[in-house]
């Protein structure tokens, strides 16, 4: 049924009942979406930020995010668990160590953002190591390669002709501890 704009306002309890459909509507669709979004406290690495979302799932809120996660990535609460009021969710995205202590290679899955993070979290704190990088050194999705030297104690034992010194320029340096004996410190077989 089509009215004519005329004959809408000549029945003005008819207006009045069309005007008050409509802000009950506006109304309702206002109140159904504020009880469809939720605030939600997003942590990616340990960065958090306030985000809203519109019900679903934590999957559903990060890829609305753009936030990719793949498959060595920790997420909590898991990817199908439903979204409430005050949610926290952490991505703690998973970085690829390449270990190599003193030539022996292993390859790790790790969470931590930096080198000393990531030695706690495999239990390998390597005290008194040269490291190829610093233990503050951080590290990015890509991953890190990471070269492990650990200190030596070798007793090297010389035959002397005579009781001349001579001062040795070895690397690694060895340290006279008597007449005929040197400690070096290095790694085992160089």
């Amino acid at each position: 049924m089509f009215f004519k704009l005329d004959n809408l306002s000549r029945k003005r309890g008819l207006l009045v009942v069309l005007v008050a459909l409509v802000a009950l509507a506006v109304a309702g669709t206002t109140v159904a979406y504020a009880s469809m979004t939720k605030s939600v406290t997003l942590s990616v690495d340990g960065e958090s930020q306030q985000v809203t979302a519109l019900g679903g799932t934590v999957g559903d809120l990060l890829d609305a995010e753009g936030i990719e996660i793949r498959d060595h990535d920790q997420v909590a609460p898991g990817l199908d668990d439903e979204i409430t009021e005050g949610t926290k969710i952490s991505v703690r995205y998973a970085r690829q160590l390449a270990l190599s202590v003193d030539g022996d290679e292993q390859t790790y899955w790790v969470t931590a953002t930096t080198v000393d993070g990531a030695l706690q979290q495999i239990g390998r704190a390597f005290t008194g190591a040269a490291l190829s990088v610093s233990r503050g050194a951080g590290i990015d999705r890509g991953g890190l390669a990471l070269e492990v030297a650990t200190p030596t104690m070798r007793l090297v034992s010389l035959q002397r002709q005579s009781d001349e010194t001579r001062t040795l320029g070895t690397t690694p340096p060895l340290l006279l501890l008597g007449r005929n004996t040197l400690l070096g410190i290095g790694r085992v077989g160089s």
